[in-house]
């Protein structure tokens, strides 16, 4: 969906038109749900926000600015919601990537990446750390560009790519084993 199709859409929400809602959740259902669920990591609760995400969205529709691209402006929103969930639930917070060393995710063992081969894709993306989870999210369900990425998890465009393409390295190493 493009940026005009998603203005458009939330113009006719703001007048009530509930099509418009179903609209926008068959076409950003599962981008919103896969960036909720790399932050709570539990199905049922990243389907319960998901669902708590369209029903904000369905109120806050006023809020809504056309032209400020739907697809950073919606992660934020999935995110933030995420978050405040676990804060709620008094769950472990996802740490900023920028402060937490990561040396020894580069310099895994050989026994992890044999455990890492019999898993399935979502667990392996499961055993990635949240932010990295979030960006693989971002870039694949919700077709989404590093640059908007970046905005969205404030970081700089280099480490988000950088967190990506180590990501999928990861993947591919433990798919290929």
């Amino acid at each position: 969906m493009t940026d005009q199709m998603f203005d458009a859409l939330m113009a006719r929400l703001k007048k009530g038109d509930r099509e418009a809602l179903r609209e926008i959740y068959e076409d950003c259902r599962q981008s919103v749900y896969m960036v909720i669920l790399a932050i709570v990591s539990d199905r049922e609760a990243a389907a319960d926000v998901t669902s708590d995400f369209f029903i904000r969205l369905l109120k806050n529709a006023g809020s809504y600015r056309p032209g400020s691209g739907h697809k950073c402006w919606m992660a934020r929103i999935a995110r933030n919601m995420a978050v405040d969930h676990l804060r709620k639930n008094h769950r472990e917070i996802p740490t900023d990537p920028e402060e937490m060393p990561d040396a020894a995710e580069r310099t895994a063992s050989s026994a992890e990446d044999e455990a890492l081969a019999g898993l399935s894709f979502r667990e392996l993306l499961g055993s990635l750390s949240s932010a990295r989870q979030q960006i693989v999210a971002m870039k694949i369900a919700g077709q989404m560009s590093f640059k908007e990425i970046a905005e969205v998890m404030d970081m700089p465009l280099a480490t988000v790519s950088w967190h990506y393409q180590q990501s999928m390295e990861r993947l591919r190493r433990a798919v290929n084993d």
